[in-house]
């Protein structure tokens, strides 16, 4: 039969040894929970500085007779997408599950994909504001880090007080994402937060699922000790 005591020390110790265990983790989930609740999104997303969404102006009458051509080289297109780039419209065509072919809407002709110029002056038309000095164009083949998307992507660095960089379509001409000092804390804390320390995308790992189950077991023990000691804090205060 388990006593009182026995319930006590044994609650005792496990709370000990698992506060020794899960205690620096715990501070870093409440110390990167409370970073991520202050900061809004909008900011972290690159929103004040960069309108992603920016309207790129289409002809009125854009010429499509040199869609058909194009879309009988492609048969397996999948959607067909009519957009502008550096004043210029031309059709995407979405071909299988992961290319893209630009042509042009009028021939039907394969465009080349965007060049540095294009990806530059895109992001700059998209800038809210004065607009920065360029530091750097170049075309990724491989993630760079602080951008986990699709491949080739063309980055534009720019020499603001955030240190941002925009990841720029070759094909589409979007702007698929924006990354600024902001941005990379808050993926270092979401990262300190899911403990993916390189990934930062699995939440199932099994070191989260671990101290996740000793944090809640550090919650219960705890609970339990202070059911017992609360009867025993009364009685003192009453003598």
């Amino acid at each position: 039969m388990v006593t009182k005591t026995r319930l006590h020390r044994f609650a005792s110790r496990l709370h000990k040894w698992l506060a020794l265990f899960a205690g620096v983790q715990i501070i870093l989930w409440f110390a990167s929970g409370a970073y991520m609740s202050f900061m809004p999104i909008e900011q972290v997303r690159g929103e004040h500085l960069i309108d992603r969404h920016a309207a790129k102006p289409l002809p009125t009458q854009p010429d499509l007779s040199g869609l058909a051509s194009a879309l009988a080289q492609h048969p397996d297109t999948s959607s067909v997408e009519l957009l502008a780039a550096d004043g210029q419209s031309f059709a995407l065509l979405h071909v299988g599950h992961d290319k893209a072919v630009r042509v042009d809407s009028a021939t039907g002709a394969v465009l080349p994909t965007l060049d540095a110029n294009t990806a530059t002056q895109i992001v700059l038309g998209a800038w809210k504001g004065t607009k920065p000095r360029v530091r750097d164009s170049k075309l990724l083949t491989t993630e760079p880090g602080d951008y986990r998307g699709d491949l080739p992507v063309w980055q534009v660095q720019l020499a603001d007080g955030e240190n941002t960089r925009a990841y720029v379509s070759p094909d589409s001409g979007k702007i698929l994402a924006v990354r600024t000092d902001t941005w990379r804390s808050f993926d270092l804390m979401w990262g300190l937060h899911i403990m993916d320390w390189k990934g930062r995308e699995n939440i199932n790992s099994p070191w989260l699922f671990g101290f996740a189950l000793a944090a809640l077991l550090l919650a219960l023990m705890g609970l339990i000790l202070l059911v017992l000691r609360w009867p025993l804090r009364r009685r003192r205060r009453q003598a």
